[in-house]
């Protein structure tokens, strides 16, 4: 069992003293991620050069200076164009396991990653939908796990205007994969800050 961590990251130069406590969020939660000895490939929109990227040893990394040039508009579809600009360079078997994290939030332990490397040959994702949701099953999208075979199928797709990332995913997985190969946990050991909010563990 092989696996590997995809890191998404942004910069945000509209907000001066946020933009520099999100380059020490990410500096601590980098530090935890290359903790586990795996190839780390990431990538950094709205920038051409940001400090914490520089600063460790990514297998590979990407910037991409502008997503709205690249029909990026909202928040998801900013995601899903980083995702899909980095992952053709990332070099590794359909069947390896691709970690994907934001680079905000921090693991706070190992059972994540334990879970991955535990997965059965039969998983090909693993994932948590939030507690309650309207309408439609989503997951989060912040922290999940997919063989890269799984993630390059899902980024064949667009996301739908006005569909969050996180319904899109969640609905690609459903569809393209049967029920037994998909765990949901209900931890993933991750600290968070979603939207610049309270803190808190999921």
């Amino acid at each position: 069992m092989t696996y590997a961590f995809l890191v998404t990251m942004a910069d945000d130069k509209s907000k001066p003293m946020l933009d520099e406590l999100r380059k020490v969020e990410y500096m601590l939660c980098l530090s935890k991620i290359f903790s586990y000895n795996a190839p780390v490939y990431g990538v950094c929109a709205e920038s051409l050069n940001y400090p914490p990227m520089e600063f460790y040893p990514f297998h590979t990394k990407l910037y991409i200076q502008n997503t709205e040039s690249l029909g990026g508009h909202t928040k998801s579809s900013k995601e899903l164009i980083s995702l899909k600009n980095i992952f053709p360079r990332i070099d590794v078997s359909d069947d390896t396991w691709i970690i994907k994290m934001s680079g905000r939030y921090m693991l706070c332990d190992d059972s994540f990653v334990k879970t991955v490397e535990n997965a059965s040959d039969d998983i090909s994702a693993i994932l948590m939908p939030p507690l309650y949701y309207a309408g439609i099953e989503q997951m989060y999208t912040f922290t999940y796990a997919l063989r890269a075979g799984v993630f390059r199928k899902l980024l064949t797709y667009e996301i739908v205007d006005g569909q969050g990332i996180e319904g899109h995913f969640m609905s690609l997985i459903s569809n393209i994969l049967p029920k037994e190969a998909v765990m949901k946990v209900n931890r993933l050991g991750v600290l968070t800050s979603i939207a610049n909010g309270p803190f808190h563990v999921y």
